[in-house]
């Protein structure tokens, strides 16, 4: 297999010229495997990431020319190309070790690199982050990965702000404001609001059973901006998008402290919360796919459908009964639409689904008894 890039613009060049770039471990003293090209590959062809927005050709270009000069990168990459060829393959059982080894070594290169934050070179912050967004999508992709989700979209947004107060900027990716960020998707998302207003009332009265058990600041703001994204469902779906960034927000801003109380497994009340964001995830999927008519970008959705009610089931399955109680709805909206995906998936090859979106109220067609812990 020969892997080929197009010739390098001018971030490129200043990618390796301008800057000095002192990797934790060389590559050239790693062996890497046939498998690993076909993970380097797969990543190219199908499992790259789409973020940051209006960066997306960085991942064909800056990106992966760059790895090959920094380890936690270059893991990263192999770890997002062997989980989600294993996804895309469930043949491919036997990768899913590799896709965990190469994650354990990009995770221990990346946490040396962040211990020297400050010493960072432009070009060594643009490698971080770009292994922080590669990480995430990993995480995205794994069946136990929602706590690994949450602290890598963490890392995105921290890594991000370094880079820009020090720095103004990145030569790897365009980092938008919230105000370029509106401006560049608003026109591509649906303004029409979610069809089916008696299941996002019927989340809304469950949240609010909540309240009374949440005890951080934290955990109340993601209360708050869920609560707001259910309230934005019924009337704008390109509105619950943008609310759906202040949760990521909430997570990169919180104190490291109250951030691993938050995400802790014994934190049964945010454990609820985030089955509610993936409940709120899977209400706006249908959307997604409307405006993702691209076959990489739907796949991906179509993958991440079936991973996230592994998720949901998790979290579920860890609650004491009288929590359970409160997210029955929820259950059922996740495995329902999971399900429909998978099927869909299947007979059509990641043809648009034929089901519309307002017919998620299959309430009663799931047993959230019936599964086994994960």
């Amino acid at each position: 297999m020969v892997c080929s890039y197009r010739k390098r613009d001018n971030n490129a060049d200043a990618l390796t010229s301008n800057a000095t770039i002192a990797p934790i471990r060389s590559l050239s003293t790693e062996s890497f495997t046939g498998d690993d090209l076909r993970f380097f590959h797969h990543f190219l062809l199908a499992a790259r990431p789409h973020l940051p927005y209006g960066s997306e050709a960085s991942w064909t270009t800056l990106v992966p020319a760059y790895s090959h000069e920094c380890p936690h990168l270059m893991h990263a990459i192999l770890s997002l190309g062997a989980t989600h060829y294993t996804l895309a393959d469930h043949s491919q059982t036997g990768y899913t070790q590799m896709a965990i080894s190469h994650r354990g070594k990009s995770l221990q290169s990346l946490s040396a690199a962040l211990s020297n934050l400050d010493n960072c070179t432009d070009v060594d912050l643009d490698g971080i982050l770009a292994t922080c967004y590669t990480l995430v999508f990993q995480a995205y992709f794994m069946p136990d990965g929602l706590t690994d989700f949450a602290v890598m979209v963490r890392g995105c947004g921290m890594v991000t702000q370094h880079i820009i107060s020090r720095f103004n900027g990145s030569k790897m990716f365009t980092l938008q404001t919230p105000e370029q960020m509106t401006e560049l998707l608003a026109p591509w998302l649906p303004t029409n609001a979610h069809p089916d207003h008696e299941v996002i009332d019927s989340c809304i009265t469950d949240i609010d059973k909540l309240h009374s058990f949440l005890q951080s600041s934290g955990s109340r703001d993601f209360f708050n901006a869920l609560r707001k994204i259910y309230l934005a469902l019924k009337y704008s779906i390109r509105d619950a998008f943008f609310c759906l960034t202040e949760v990521y927000a909430i997570w990169c801003t919180m104190e490291n402290h109250d951030f691993l109380k938050f995400i802790a497994s014994s934190n049964r009340a945010v454990r609820v919360l985030f089955l509610h964001y993936i409940a709120i995830d899977t209400l706006m999927r249908p959307f997604m796919l409307s405006v993702r008519a691209q076959d990489r970008a739907r796949a991906g959705l179509f993958l991440g459908a079936d991973v996230m009610e592994k998720w949901a089931f998790a979290i579920y399955h860890s609650l004491p009964a009288n929590m359970q109680e409160l997210v029955v709805n929820e259950m059922q909206i996740v495995s329902y639409e999971s399900h429909k995906y998978m099927f869909q998936r299947e007979i059509s090859g990641y043809r648009s689904s034929t089901m519309e979106p307002g017919q998620i109220a299959g309430r009663g067609m799931i047993d959230t008894g019936s599964h086994t812990s994960l």
